[in-house]
């Protein structure tokens, strides 16, 4: 039998087993393993023995794909759902050369894997993808991962799948306010709203409610398996709760979802804002000439009519219908005193009380009289014999309140005044028992400060008789009548006419006057329209009608008369030569009486030297007293007083009445000359007339004083005054005043009395003055 060998393969630590089974004796097939690679392989020629007859040695080096399929992780979040940034990462590890590539990807769009990664042991091979949620529309995603073994690719065709929950942007699925998106709903019917949120996303999302204008959420609510939705409440619905609402679901996603309601509220309209320049009380000036802008703004709903009133009107300056950004505007140019009042906005939609808002506008103006009467009428005529009574009433206006102030035409005295106030509304003056003083043009002044017063006048008329003004107690003695004329005053309207004079004389019937024997003149005063000025001025009266008269005047009312003396004859008017001739006569008499001025000085000047000599006789306890008698006074032709003179021994200082002034200038010289010529030098001044009496403290005196002063009026000075510049000096009778009054010496073995002499002086009146009695 022919000898038979065998084939055995011998790998380092096994045995020589490595044929594969079922193979022929002479074949001896060596599949190597993965542990055989880059080890040696022995190929074994065995006899029928077993003994090995020949060998042959090989290095085993091995090209084969991975093991094992890719491998898909998570990294930088181990937890589900993904979330943006997240990194899934795939590795293939092993094969003989190790892969080329590794590819991962995901389902949504525009993915790209990052650059493979080889690991330190250079048979790992990595790759990854960033998750990109914002790319996917879907809640889930599927990842695939494979490798490229480029040795040969169909040897390694594992592929690794994954399915992955990815986090989602959260979305408000729905929102309603009772059911609906838009409710509209009455303030009165006090309803209750209920505002439903849903929302979805992943991680679940928060839910939160905004009012429109506010950046607060009113709530806010996690959605999780116990919390589905959102709710919120209102109850008694009011107008302040109108409003979009706005509910938002954010789980960290940018770009919140939100979805809105809308809750309309018809309610009461209100002014939310009213102003004047911005202010809501404002004071300016008249004079200023400024401009005011109203500016006034109100919310209701549906949207409210806004009108702007001024107080004590109801017709709106205007009106405007607004909306949210709209509001009423005003302008008032060169403000002025009417404009002062309080302002009035309205809001109006329906609603019952409406509401308002007010500001003021203070215009400080200049005051007027705004109505002024008499009796209620501007104009009223009264009879004096009616006894009625005149009601002024001055109403004015102003600001600051104004001062009111009654006149009475002539006088620059207020007869009153008030000052207009809440409590004082105006000015009002009585008189009772109107009388012709009365009659005048009375006018009511308004005054607060400004210039240019405000005035109104009232017309009162009284028809009276003409009377004697009740001051012209002189009167009472019948004046002298001087060439000059005579003029009296008195109260009477219509103005009075002449009625004619009368010649009295020493009988008891009177004769009237002839025609040209007097020019009587009366006129009213412009400025006291009661008064009536007269003046009679004699033309003609021989010297047979030397004496007394009486004069009236009259009207339709009555008459007034009374009595004055002529003193000496007085004649119409010359012709040339008659005048020269007086002339003449007048020069030589004026000479002659400056000579006689010349003596009465001299013998003045040596009385009061002897008058100095005898001081101590006039001072002595033994002089004769006062026994109340008076010397006789002859009067001369220019009497102007009747002067009746105690026994001078009898005159102390007290006594003594000299260089008392009277008005226009005017002096009153009462000169006492002493017993045998002697002329008292004692003296005393007087104020005025009435001092004359009320200074005078003997029973002689006091008469003295008084007829003096009784006549001294019928003149014409009474309450007149003395202006300083025109102070004359003492006058004598030497000095030729105007008038007069001569006192001659009596003879005392005639008369067994002492020697007295008295002057009663009147110096001129300035010049140019027409003053008369008052």
């Amino acid at each position: 039998m022919p000898r038979v060998d065998r084939y055995v393969w011998a790998t380092p630590g096994t045995e020589n087993k490595r044929c594969e089974t079922g193979t022929p004796d002479n074949v001896c097939t060596f599949t190597p393993r993965l542990e055989d690679d880059n080890s040696n392989a022995t190929c074994l020629l065995l006899d029928s023995q077993g003994v090995t007859s020949s060998r042959a040695l090989y290095m085993v080096n091995l090209k084969y794909p991975p093991q094992s399929s890719p491998n898909i992780t998570i990294q930088a979040s181990q937890t589900e759902p993904l979330k943006q940034g997240d990194n899934i990462t795939c590795t293939v590890s092993g094969g003989k050369p190790r892969v080329s590539s590794v590819i991962i990807y995901c389902q949504y769009p525009d993915h790209k894997d990052q650059e493979d990664v080889v690991g330190d042991d250079e048979i790992t091979v990595t790759s990854s993808i960033m998750v990109n949620t914002s790319q996917s529309t879907d809640v889930n995603t599927t990842c695939t991962c494979y490798a490229n073994w480029p040795p040969e690719p169909g040897l390694y065709t594992d592929r690794t799948v994954m399915s992955l929950q990815l986090e989602y942007k959260a979305k408000v699925t729905n929102f309603t306010i009772n059911g609906t998106t838009e409710l509209t709903l009455n303030e009165t019917s006090h309803s209750t709203v209920i505002f439903a949120c849903q929302g979805d996303g992943r991680p679940p999302p928060v839910l939160r409610l905004y009012k429109q204008g506010d950046d607060t959420a009113l709530i806010q609510a996690e959605i999780n398996a116990d919390t589905q939705q959102l709710v919120y409440t209102i109850d008694n619905v009011r107008g302040e709760d109108l409003a979009t609402y706005t509910c938002e679901a954010d789980n960290g996603f940018q770009d919140l979802s939100t979805r809105t309601v809308l809750l309309w509220v018809n309610y009461k309209a209100k002014v939310t804002n009213f102003t004047i320049n911005g202010t809501t009380e404002l004071t300016l000036n008249e004079t200023s000439h400024s401009t005011v802008i109203f500016a006034c703004q109100g919310d209701g709903r549906p949207p409210p009519v806004l009108r702007l009133f001024k107080q004590g009107d109801d017709t709106a300056l205007i009106q405007a219908e607004i909306d949210a950004d709209a509001q009423l505007v005003y302008t008032i140019d060169n403000v002025r005193g009417e404009d002062l009042a309080t302002y009035t906005c309205e809001a109006d939609n329906g609603f019952q009380d409406l509401s308002t808002r007010t500001v003021l506008l203070w215009v400080n103006y200049k005051a007027k009289v705004t109505n002024f009467t008499i009796n209620g009428t501007t104009e009223l005529t009264l009879n004096e014999t009616s006894h009625s009574t005149v009601i002024f009433a001055c109403q004015g206006d102003g600001r600051p309140p104004p001062v009111l102030r009654l006149y009475k035409q002539g006088d620059d005295t207020a007869l009153i005044q008030a000052e207009i106030n809440a409590d004082t509304q105006q000015l009002v003056y009585t008189i009772d028992n109107v009388r012709g003083e009365d009659l005048a043009t009375y006018t009511c002044e308004a005054d607060n400060g400004f210039q240019d017063l405000s005035t109104r006048t009232v017309l009162l008329w009284v028809n009276s008789a003409p009377r004697i003004l009740d001051n012209s107690s002189n009167f009472a003695s019948p004046p002298i009548l001087p060439p000059k004329g005579l003029t009296f005053s008195l109260v009477a309207y219509p103005t009075p006419q002449f009625n004619g004079s009368y010649f009295l004389g020493t009988s008891t019937k009177p004769e009237p006057a002839s025609e040209n024997t007097f020019e009587i003149q009366c006129t009213r005063n412009a400025l006291i329209e009661h008064l009536v000025t007269c003046n009679v001025t004699p033309q003609n009266v021989p010297k047979e009608n030397v004496g007394l008269y009486e004069m009236s005047v009259t009207n339709e009312l009555g008459e007034a008369s009374f009595r004055f003396r002529v003193g000496t004859p007085v004649s119409l008017p010359q012709d040339d030569d008659s005048i020269l001739t007086v002339a003449i006569v007048v020069a030589v008499v004026g000479v002659l009486l400056v000579i006689g001025i010349i003596v009465v000085i001299v013998i003045c000047l040596k009385r009061r030297k002897l008058k100095a000599g005898h001081k101590g006789h006039h001072d002595s306890p033994n002089r004769n007293q006062n026994d109340g008698t008076t010397v006789p006074v002859t009067m001369t032709a220019t009497t102007v007083a009747q002067v009746s003179l105690p026994d001078s021994n009898a005159t102390d200082t007290n006594d003594k009445i000299n260089d008392s002034p009277v008005a226009a200038g005017g002096y009153i010289t009462v000169v006492d000359v002493g017993k045998k010529g002697q002329r008292s030098t004692d003296s005393k001044e007087y104020a005025n007339v009435d001092e004359l009496t009320k200074n005078g403290n003997r029973q002689g005196s006091n008469n003295a004083a008084s007829t003096l002063r009784n006549n001294v009026q019928t003149l014409g000075y009474e309450n007149l005054t003395l202006n300083p510049i025109d102070a004359p000096k003492v006058m004598t009778t030497a000095e030729k005043p105007d008038i007069v009054a001569s006192i001659p010496e009596d003879s005392a073995e005639e008369t067994n009395r002492p020697e007295s002499e008295a002057y009663a002086v009147v110096a001129p009146k300035p010049k140019g003055d027409n003053q008369h009695i008052a």
